[in-house]
């Protein structure tokens, strides 16, 4: 699968999505209600809140990391192009999960998702909500929806160098690399080089409080792991550019995992679910038909 990556949707969309700040249309912000309206950094602070909603419901329902990986490659899709205004994430996250479960074919039944549902979203929206909304989501991907991992590439770099042994920097890059999914790498870089990324901090960080021994173990790690990298045909621009990332993705993921940073952009979106926003200016997809009068049937 990995050698077909190249030429699959995925490639295409990465490509499109290098600068992503820039990929949402301007609307004019006069029309829209004051509430309804987040600056970037309140909209990044609710997405990764979500984000991490996303993955505790994929842990209790015994997700395959795979699919609550994939499911968050696609809310970090969607809120790519569009606002918060445009789409509750409170909706997408379930959404996502659900869509996710299918095309990495470990299906699960939206009933089941509803049931760990807190009450803050039972009392909004229900399983056909979810339905309409997955059939919206596919749009807005382009129906591009096979994602590529960086797990098989990881297991093969570290096979590569002969670190499969180390259990410490080993356990470190795969956290690196699942914590990657909260930021924009997914969509800028492909899957080889956030793996290589994440090896490479991982050795990086290795280096923390080492007695003798170990500086020595870790400066012979670290020569043979340069040159395994000098052997790539790899820019360390791009590897810099995605260590940068999740380095900085640490300092607001914290903020968004506390209540005084967290605590206005929540109001607001709180105000808006009161006011159904979402479900009264929202079509349903696919739009509802309305029925012709029987006047106006018989004219034509």
């Amino acid at each position: 699968m990995a050698t077909n990556f190249w030429r699959s949707s995925h490639s295409k969309t990465i490509s499109s999505n290098t600068n992503t700040n820039n990929a949402i249309i301007e609307q004019d912000l006069s029309q829209i209600p004051p509430g309804h309206i987040f600056t970037d950094k309140e909209k990044e602070l609710l997405l990764l809140h979500h984000m991490d909603e996303l993955r505790n419901y994929g842990t209790k329902l015994q997700m395959h990391q795979r699919v609550i990986a994939t499911a968050m490659v696609y809310f970090k899709r969607f809120f790519a192009n569009n606002q918060i205004r445009d789409c509750d994430p409170l909706l997408l996250v379930p959404t996502v999960l659900l869509m996710a479960s299918k095309i990495e074919e470990c299906p699960i039944n939206c009933k089941s998702i509803l049931k760990i549902l807190p009450s803050e979203f039972t009392n909004l929206y229900s399983m056909q909500n979810i339905i309409d909304c997955e059939i919206h989501l596919m749009e807005q991907l382009d129906f591009n929806l096979t994602i590529y991992h960086p797990y098989k590439q990881l297991e093969l770099y570290i096979e590569s160098l002969h670190l499969e042994n180390d259990v410490a920097l080993v356990q470190s890059a795969w956290n690196f690399m699942n914590d990657s999914y909260y930021s924009d790498a997914c969509l800028q870089f492909s899957p080889h080089l956030i793996a290589l990324a994440s090896v490479y901090m991982a050795h990086l960080f290795g280096r923390v409080d080492l007695d003798e021994a170990q500086q020595k173990q870790f400066k012979e790690r670290d020569d043979r792991i340069k040159k395994w990298f000098d052997t790539l045909n790899v820019h360390m621009r791009q590897i810099g550019a995605i260590t940068n990332q999740i380095l900085d993705l640490y300092k607001t993921l914290q903020e968004s995992r506390t209540g005084d940073v967290l605590a206005t952009p929540l109001l607001k979106i709180t105000k808006m679910r009161m006011a159904n926003v979402w479900r009264t200016n929202q079509p349903s997809y696919p739009p509802q038909q309305q029925a012709i009068p029987p006047q106006q049937q018989m004219r034509n």
